[in-house]
């Protein structure tokens, strides 16, 4: 994090000497500028960030079975040729 804020920092002194240099009269220094794009574009390292987790979290049948309704294997339609066959029981 705090490498983060070090190059935020950085960015903001850059905009500032930028923005000054944009409303100088003086073409020696707009001349003598030297761009710190590559510097400033580099991305930190972010090998320590562990993302979060989102473990599912289980939802009763009976909430299901009011939403859909029960699924029973009479209810099911077959697509002929199909490898999955109804149970007949």
């Amino acid at each position: 994090m705090e490498e983060v804020n070090g190059i935020l920092s950085e960015v903001k002194q850059t905009a500032v000497k930028n923005e000054s240099l944009l409303k100088s009269k003086n073409a020696s220094s707009l001349i003598a500028h030297k761009s710190e794009n590559a510097n400033l574009s580099k991305v930190p390292n972010l090998r320590n960030v562990i993302p979060p987790d989102f473990p599912p979290k289980p939802i009763p049948t009976d909430r299901l079975n009011s939403v859909f309704g029960e699924i029973t294997d009479s209810k099911i339609l077959y697509k002929k040729g199909s490898t999955v066959q109804p149970n007949n029981n």
